[in-house]
């Protein structure tokens, strides 16, 4: 089926980036070689492996250099005795005296009690030694207006109050780095920046789950890729009995289709920028890697017979045939060629409506496998729902169109009944429910997210005649409570695919 693939044999060539969220290296790239029939081809396909973590060799730059916070004794003890609620609530603590008393001081603890501490000494130790202060402070953008016009836009009465209100969230997920992180920065584990932002998120830890190398590496792939964790990185995405499925975790060798996508997009904007700069040499350049990519993205991704893009494993030398909202991607960020699309854009929708997918009440899942991963059925996720819509513009038939709206009207019609319910929208949403949060992750339900927020308002902006059902007359009321609890639980959460996702998205909304 692949002409381009006859022979694949590994590389140990490591590139690693700088930093990465919150001080953590970004994901160590391994690049893999290929004996492939077409020479072109075998330039890209380094591509595909793009989301590994370690590879063979020990020369890797150190996780970070904040020793408690990284790879302490204190830290090890802590996590494997699970002593915080969840992994990432202890490298959040703010720390009470400086980084050697607090070593020193847990050194002292250890040999007073010969290498050995329960669980409650642990606490009564991080309980003096650190407080509830992850450096953070309220921020709202000295530009923000609270009631901006293109939300006029919007025809009907209840969505317009709806987006007016959500938009008003962003007040509420604006932070900035108090002066004490600049003052102090070995007590937290934040970096600190100088400037007020939306908070990214976390990247959990993962020295709680084993000392297995290969287990780690895709783990923290797993980690990286935003998608942590969901069946799509298992080496069975259907064997979800075993006691603990993450065991056979392995990211590191599964070329994932979206992020091959997104490369071949960036490319092409970097082809566009030169040209309009007139770098004639520079935007050909890019220009024939985007070509390239987008042709390794038809030969290798693409399944002919389900009419669908897969992503594709390393090792097997074969696709894997599951669903995934991720599968649309070379769709959304036109990495595939107009005539094919145009040729292929009625099997692609036969393909969604085949795979079920469309027959649930509160939206379209991720994917189709109950795992119990929080990336996985029966969840579904604004972004990737905003790139199953845009594929499906993107097809260009009536037909497209007009499942695309449904889509979408249905994740705003969800979305509008979690306000009502919640005072605010969620993470993800519970597609056999209504409007029903989702579960599952290392850590609570999480709720205002700014995906959440962002794909309501372009929906809404994007299909202005939009009407909502009669729901409600609770709006008002909540989001007043809402607005006067000083209590309520705000957070946003992105890996590194999902930032690109949004990068891309802003930036061909400025292209076009």
């Amino acid at each position: 089926m692949y002409d381009g693939l006859t022979d694949f044999s590994q590389r140990k060539t490591i590139w690693t980036a700088e930093h990465g969220v919150h001080g953590v290296p970004a994901t160590r790239h391994q690049e893999f070689e290929y004996s492939v029939a077409n020479e072109e081809m075998r330039i890209f396909l380094f591509l595909l492996a793009v989301a590994v973590v370690r590879g063979e060799s020990a020369d890797t730059f150190p996780v970070c250099r904040k020793r408690v916070y990284c790879n302490s004794e204190l830290l090890h003890r802590v996590q494997i005795n699970r002593v915080c609620e969840y992994s990432k609530a202890f490298v959040d603590l703010h720390m009470n005296y400086d980084e050697n008393k607090t070593l020193d001081d847990f050194e002292k603890l250890l040999n007073s009690h010969n290498n050995y501490l329960s669980k409650d000494q642990l606490k009564e130790f991080v309980g003096k030694y650190f407080s509830e202060d992850n450096g953070l402070e309220k921020w709202t953008p000295p530009d923000f207006d609270g009631n901006p016009k293109f939300l006029n836009a919007i025809e009907d009465k209840k969505l317009k109050e709806f987006a007016r209100n959500i938009h008003k969230l962003w007040t509420h997920l604006g932070k900035k780095v108090k002066v004490d992180v600049f003052k102090n920065p070995d007590r937290y584990s934040l970096i600190p920046v100088s400037h007020g932002f939306f908070i990214p998120g976390d990247i959990e830890l993962i020295e709680s789950f084993t000392n297995q190398t290969d287990i780690l590496k895709g783990i923290w792939s797993a980690v990286e890729s935003g998608w942590d964790f969901s069946s799509r990185w298992f080496a069975d995405p259907e064997e979800t009995e075993r006691e603990n499925p993450r065991i056979d975790i392995r990211t590191m060798f599964i070329s994932p289709v979206d992020l091959n996508a997104i490369i071949a997009s960036a490319l092409q904007h970097m082809a566009n920028f030169h040209t309009d700069l007139m770098n004639v040499d520079k935007a050909n350049t890019y220009a024939q890697l985007a070509q390239q990519l987008r042709d390794t993205i038809e030969s290798v991704f693409w399944n002919e017979e389900d009419g669908v893009w897969y992503d594709y494993d390393l090792n097997l030398q074969s696709q894997r045939k599951y669903f995934y909202l991720s599968n649309f991607s070379p769709l959304w960020l036109s990495a595939v060629r107009s005539d094919f699309v145009k040729a292929k854009g009625e099997k692609i929708l036969n393909y969604l409506i085949d795979s079920g997918a469309l027959e649930y009440p509160g939206g379209v899942p991720i994917s189709m496998v109950n795992s119990g991963e929080q990336w996985d059925f029966p969840n579904t996720s604004p972004p990737f729902i905003s790139v199953l819509v845009n594929a499906l513009e993107s097809i260009g038939t009536e037909k497209a169109k007009e499942l695309a709206l449904q889509i979408a009207e249905k994740y705003v019609r969800a979305s509008h009944v979690s306000f009502i319910n919640y005072g605010n929208l969620c993470e993800k949403y519970d597609v056999n429910e209504f409007g029903k949060c989702g579960e599952g992750g290392e850590r609570p339900t999480q709720i205002g997210f700014g995906w959440s927020i962002g794909v309501v308002l372009e929906f809404l902006m994007k299909y202005k005649k939009m009407t909502v059902a009669p729901l409600d007359d609770q709006l008002t009321t909540t989001i007043s409570q809402y607005s006067e609890s000083p209590n309520n639980s705000v957070g946003i959460r992105f890996g590194v695919i999902n930032y690109i996702i949004i990068f891309v998205t802003t930036l061909k909304s400025f292209l076009l």
